[in-house]
């Protein structure tokens, strides 16, 4: 975070947005990602690799084997109250945060950052912004509101 940036900022327009439909829309995604990353931080450009395919198909394979197998009798059900929480616990969608070892890791994330407030923190791929909400809590002063972000 303390590193200087040697180049102008810039906002990269994707067209596929932020979610690839198609395995074509993501190569595209992490090709352009990686030219314009390369670029910022070396200030060269490079024509990025495309991984073998058969390798992306092992990788996904072997993270599926990971997740645990149950059947969902109510798939309607599951996703509306995955989506959307049941009324006992409001718990939806985002489960990561009610997991121990998830909040670890973002603290673990935070502590390594060491965000001072001097820094500009740009959260890419922030998914459900866990770590950018986390950010935002931990720079509030003491009863006091956070700058607009």
């Amino acid at each position: 975070m303390a590193v200087a940036a040697p180049g102008a900022r810039e906002l990269v327009e994707l067209d596929c947005g932020h979610m690839p439909l198609s395995s074509v829309e993501a190569l595209t995604l992490f090709h352009t990602a990686v030219r314009h990353i390369w670029r910022f931080l070396f200030r060269e450009d490079i024509d990025p690799i495309t991984p073998d395919p058969r390798e992306l198909v092992r990788a996904r394979n072997a993270e599926w084997r990971r997740v645990p197998k149950s059947p969902l009798p109510d798939r309607r059900r599951y996703w509306q109250e995955y989506l959307l929480g049941d009324s006992s616990s409001k718990l939806a969608y985002d489960v990561l945060n009610a997991c121990d070892e998830y909040n670890e890791f973002i603290e673990r994330e935070l502590e390594l950052l060491d965000v001072r407030p001097e820094h500009v923190v740009c959260d890419l791929g922030c998914g459900t912004g866990n770590l950018s909400a986390r950010l935002l809590r931990a720079a509030a002063p003491a009863g006091g509101r956070r700058a607009r972000g």
